[in-house]
């Protein structure tokens, strides 16, 4: 989430608050049938307490996504429990519908992320790069989406990839919002 991202004087990302730790070594770190985190950036399978791997990270990096492009959160509720029916049941509201200015292809990227089903997500953290900077670039998403990307890419990576954008969205450096925002 949005506030274990901080950037450093330097301009580096530092991450903090690594509760839901897993690691292949040590599998019952976080116990099995438990949803544990803050419920706004919890995966679907998170809420319902199944079994969780990087596309869960790839699910929270759609919701700061959205978040960073529509100052919302795709997933709303008064409560916890309306939060996490809104993850499982509920579409959020389309990117450009908030702000016309977000183009088609980032949208398509943010609806990668935040597939209800693990397996419509990305596979890691590297592909969403990849397709930011395709969009960066001019061309369409669409080519890392097929699960070629390796899946051992490190969570920190994940973090530090969406920590670097969102110090590049909120601060315009090189133009990045506005490239974003312009399609």
């Amino acid at each position: 989430k949005p506030s274990n991202i901080f950037i450093t004087r330097r301009g580096e990302v530092k991450l903090t608050d690594f509760g839901i730790a897993y690691t292949p070594q040590e599998p019952t770190l976080t116990q099995k049938g438990m949803a544990i985190g803050t419920p706004a950036y919890m995966s679907p399978e998170q809420t319902q307490g199944t079994e969780v791997d990087q596309r869960t990270d790839i699910w929270a990096l759609g919701v700061i996504l959205y978040e960073m492009l529509t100052g919302e959160r795709p997933f709303k509720g008064d409560y916890e429990q309306a939060v996490m029916y809104s993850i499982m049941n509920e579409e959020p509201e389309v990117l450009h519908g908030i702000d016309p200015d977000v183009s088609e292809s980032v949208q398509e990227i943010v609806n990668w992320c935040l597939a209800k089903n693990p397996d419509d997500r990305y596979r890691s953290a590297e592909s969403v790069r990849d397709e930011l900077e395709a969009v960066r670039r001019g061309g369409e998403p669409g080519k890392m989406k097929d699960g070629k990307h390796s899946w051992g890419i490190r969570r920190y990576l994940l973090f530090g990839i969406a920590g670097l954008i969102f110090l590049l969205f909120s601060l315009n450096i090189g133009g990045v919002r506005d490239l974003l925002l312009s399609g």
